[in-house]
């Protein structure tokens, strides 16, 4: 079962649109720190994320993508 995440991140930064995360800190600047299910952390802008709806579930994608390599790698 999936932690309870509020927030869903918004942009397409480092292939985690879609997925759901949680603010651990907000910061200067309109930043905050956000931590997603899998442990990830980055500190990204307030406008990145918005509140979670009942209905939004992760990109069918998603999963499959957090093992592939970064482009320029």
């Amino acid at each position: 079962m999936m932690a309870h995440l509020p927030y869903v991140y918004r942009w397409n930064r480092m292939e985690r649109k879609g997925q759901r995360c949680d603010v651990l800190a907000r910061g200067t600047m309109n930043s905050c720190l956000v931590e997603f299910d899998d442990g990830f952390r980055m500190v990204t802008s307030r406008n990145a994320i918005r509140k979670a709806k009942d209905s939004d579930v992760p990109l069918p994608g998603a999963a499959r993508l957090e093992g592939r390599p970064r482009a320029g790698r």
